[in-house]
């Protein structure tokens, strides 16, 4: 519940700040493949999930959005789940492409995440940020459906890793790669 207040106060935020600059806004939605890569994340598989996010135009080619992520992933050995969630702020720089309904982008994404595995009565969590960047296409579908696919690569770093509240001394990092494919609505091809 507080990540989704932490999101919608980031959305609020950006609309307040952003919203007298911007021409247009849109809302997306995408599904997610995300790795959790490095030898801190032996044993943890690929996973999916989805974010939401709103974006604002910032001229012709900057937009900035924000939103909120989840991924769950398969542990070996675990038959639980391991969670990630985030919020995050995204830059993008469009290219221009004409009269083209495809428009290729460079793509920034960095913020808050929280991970969570909860086995046999025991809960571990641990809380840090991400940052990377990457690169996108976003596809004309009408007037104010887009399809939007990326891929971001990020560094990811958490911090102490808590069991049952009691500090581990472990803080595991590593790197992310994200796919994500989904739709934007409103404000043309942002």
């Amino acid at each position: 519940m507080r990540t989704i207040r932490i999101a919608a106060s980031l959305a609020l935020l950006s609309t307040v700040v952003v919203g007298p600059v911007a021409g247009q806004v849109s809302f997306g939605v995408a599904g997610l493949y995300a790795t959790l890569s490095g030898s801190d994340f032996t044993g943890t598989n690929a996973g999916i999930g989805a974010d939401g996010q709103v974006r604002f135009a910032l001229g012709s080619a900057f937009t900035l959005g924000g939103g909120a992520q989840y991924t769950t992933h398969s542990v070996d050995g675990i038959s639980e789940n391991f969670n990630v969630i985030g919020i995050f702020a995204e830059p993008r720089y469009m290219f221009a492409a004409g009269a083209s309904k495809v428009h290729p982008y460079l793509v920034g994404r960095g913020g808050w995440l929280r991970q969570s595995i909860s086995s046999g009565g025991n809960d571990l969590k641990a809380s840090g940020f991400f940052f990377g960047g990457g690169g996108g296409l976003v596809v004309g579908l009408g007037p104010s459906v887009s399809l939007d696919i990326s891929a971001i690569l990020a560094s990811i770093n958490f911090g102490e890793q808590e069991l049952n509240g009691s500090p581990t001394g472990f803080k595991p990092n590593g790197t992310s790669l994200a796919l994500r494919a989904g739709v934007l609505f409103g404000g043309g091809s942002q």
